[in-house]
C-alpha cells in the first residue's frame, strides 16, 4: 500500500490561489458598493417626491392666497 502524498505547491500555484481569493474579495467588494449605491439613490429618489410634493403644495397655498 503506497501512501498518497500531497502534492506540493509551487510558487505560481501559490500565487495564482492568492490572486484568486483576492478577485473573489474585489467582487464581493464591489457588490458592497452597489448596494449602497442602491440604497442611496433610493433615498434620493424619496426625498426629490417629498421636496417636489412639498413645492406643489406651497405653489398651490400662494395661488389660493392669492386668488382671495
Amino acid at each position: 500500500m503506497s501512501e498518497q502524498k500531497d502534492p506540493i505547491m509551487t510558487r505560481e500555484d501559490i500565487n495564482m490561489q492568492w490572486a484568486f481569493t483576492f478577485l473573489q474579495e474585489m467582487r464581493q467588494d464591489i457588490r458592497d458598493v452597489n448596494r449602497r449605491l442602491d440604497d442611496l439613490s433610493h433615498r434620493m429618489d424619496q426625498r426629490f417626491n417629498r421636496q417636489t410634493a412639498t413645492m406643489l403644495g406651497i405653489a398651490g397655498a400662494i395661488i389660493a392666497a392669492i386668488k382671495l
